[in-house]
């Protein structure tokens, strides 16, 4: 499972992530899952967006919070490895 920054690219559409965010208000870290990398219904741009659900009000940013990292949500035979190793 590997970690991505933004300024490697940006994810696959419609896969589910695990996003890491930065809020202008808090000074901290925050994990988010799973987000989805979407076209928005109502202006045709892309984003990140909460529930998988293409609508403004379950969009994460881009005004106040900052999508810094991403990765795909890990399927299970990818975690079972994981223990496995």
């Amino acid at each position: 499972m590997t970690v991505h920054s933004l300024k490697d690219g940006k994810p696959p559409c419609g896969v589910p992530l695990i996003v890491r965010i930065k809020q202008d208000w808090e000074k901290n870290y925050k994990v988010l899952s799973p987000v989805y990398y979407l076209k928005s219904h109502y202006d045709g741009s892309y984003g990140f967006y909460e529930y998988g659900i293409g609508q403004e009000d379950h969009r994460i940013g881009p005004d106040s919070v900052e999508v810094i990292n991403w990765m795909r949500y890990p399927t299970p035979d990818e975690l079972m490895d994981e223990v496995d190793e």
